[in-house]
């Protein structure tokens, strides 16, 4: 949930700073620019710290678990690092170029998400109820097979992409 947010949130701010993307097509033309593009920023950083608080509430249960934040650290960083990974790895396949995962597929992947990188620190000062903590996730090799063919089928179907005619 989180890296779905931030990565939706965090493009009303690159639009905005960057005058580049979709939300930036959206605003081409309207009157006086600089307030739309100062607006899609705006929003961008409002709707990206809420993300993150949302997100933080959705796992404040097993940071009560752990209070050295080693567990929500793994938790956060760990789905951070490999979508980059992943996003690079697959990159590497895609016949535009090396330049396109360098200058789009990694910035996009790994800016859009730094806040699972600091979303422990965020929480270390959160207050947590008793009764709101929950029994640890426990490894299950159906998910983590799962994942793994799913990452197999990104890297070598979606990172070369997908041509409808040849």
């Amino acid at each position: 949930m989180a890296r779905n947010l931030l990565t939706g949130t965090g493009y009303f701010f690159f639009s905005g700073v960057t005058n580049f993307g979709d939300w930036a097509a959206v605003i081409r033309g309207l009157q006086p620019h600089w307030i739309w593009r100062l607006g899609l920023t705006l929003l961008g950083v409002a709707s990206y710290y809420a993300s993150m608080v949302g997100g933080g509430e959705q796992t404040k249960a097993i940071h009560a678990k752990d209070e050295s934040s080693h567990r929500l650290r793994r938790l956060s960083w760990t789905p951070y690092f490999t979508d980059g990974i992943l996003a690079g790895v697959a990159g590497v396949f895609n016949p535009a170029g090396l330049f396109y995962v360098i200058a789009s597929a990694l910035p996009s992947t790994l800016g859009a998400n730094a806040g699972l990188l600091s979303l422990p620190s965020m929480m270390r000062k959160w207050r947590v109820n008793a009764e709101d903590e929950v029994a640890p996730i426990r490894r299950s090799i159906a998910w983590i097979t799962a994942g793994a063919i799913a990452g197999l089928l990104f890297i070598f179907e979606l990172g070369r992409g997908i041509t409808w005619s040849r």
